[in-house]
C-alpha cells in the first residue's frame, strides 16, 4: 500500500535533523527559533521557557505550556504559525524534498 503525501513528507522530515524534524521545520516557519528540549515558544513572546519538544512511545511532539492543547505532532507545530490543519499539511508536503 502506497502512503499518502503527507506520510511521504512526514517520513522526510524526521530524517532531518535529531529532533524528528522539529529542528528542521522550525528554521522555516520560526527563524531564530532555537528548539531544545525545554526552550521559548517559537510562535508568541514568551520570556519563560514553556515549550518543549520532546520523544515518546516512538513519536517526537511538541508541547505549548502556555495554552491547554497539550501535545502535537509536526503538522499541530506547524499550525502554531496561524495555519489550519490543512494549510499545514500542504506545507509540510510543499517543503519537502522528496
Amino acid at each position: 500500500m502506497k502512503a499518502s503525501p503527507l506520510q511521504d513528507a512526514l517520513d522526510y522530515w524526521s530524517q532531518q535533523d535529531d529532533m524528528g524534524g522539529f529542528r528542521a521545520v522550525g528554521g522555516i516557519m520560526f527563524p531564530g527559533w532555537e528548539p531544545n528540549r525545554t526552550c521559548r515558544a517559537p510562535h508568541r513572546e514568551d520570556r519563560d521557557k514553556s515549550f518543549s519538544v520532546f520523544y515518546r512511545n516512538g513519536r517526537w511532539k511538541c508541547n505549548d505550556f502556555g495554552d491547554a492543547l497539550g501535545a502535537r505532532g509536526l503538522v499541530g507545530f506547524v499550525m502554531l504559525a496561524g495555519m489550519d490543519e490543512k494549510q499545514a499539511s500542504r506545507c509540510l508536503i510543499e517543503n519537502a524534498r522528496t
